[in-house]
């Protein structure tokens, strides 16, 4: 191959960066890197933007009849209509509105709070940088990245400690 490495067979040239990248950083039967390609694409899509929207303007006069059907039964207009149906029911039965949103409440509480003890849970054993913040708070110290380092291994000796204790019992 042409854009092959002289000594390493899996590098390969790519004209647009200028560097050698390995095989997995090219799709295949292409030119230039994945990288390069997505950035080509961004800046191309931004440069055609205004074709783009001249050729709409181009189509919705030669289709005059489909837009006026989209525009007739636009989604602006049910939403308008659904949301003007939805406040006069509020006003008029504003007892039941109440009663569902208690009942929505209440289903999704108990999903948020397990889904926050989880991930609590989860913090408190990964011991995260959030987690040990957290506590330096709670016991009002200063929050700094040596202080989260030594929070951090006195959580893990404390830990440490527990576990032995519970070994010897």
């Amino acid at each position: 191959m042409k854009r092959q490495h002289p000594t390493e067979p899996n590098l390969f040239w790519c004209p647009k960066c200028q560097t050698y990248k390995a095989r997995e950083e090219f799709n295949l039967n292409q030119l230039w890197c994945k990288l390069c390609q997505s950035v080509a694409y961004k800046q191309w899509a931004q440069r055609n933007k205004d074709r783009k929207k001249e050729y709409q303007a181009i189509w919705t006069k030669q289709h005059p009849d489909n837009v006026k059907k989209h525009n007739q039964t636009g989604y602006k207009k049910h939403k308008k209509e659904r949301n003007f149906k939805a406040a006069k029911y509020n006003k008029e039965h504003p007892t039941q509105v109440k009663e569902t949103m208690r009942r929505n409440y209440e289903k999704y509480r108990d999903d948020r709070l397990l889904s926050s003890k989880i991930n609590h849970q989860k913090r408190k054993e990964s011991l995260t940088d959030v987690y040990v913040k957290m506590l330096l708070n709670e016991q009002g110290l200063a929050v700094s990245l040596a202080n989260i380092e030594l929070k951090r291994t006195a959580i893990q000796i404390k830990r440490i400690e527990r576990e032995m204790i519970n070994e010897l019992r």
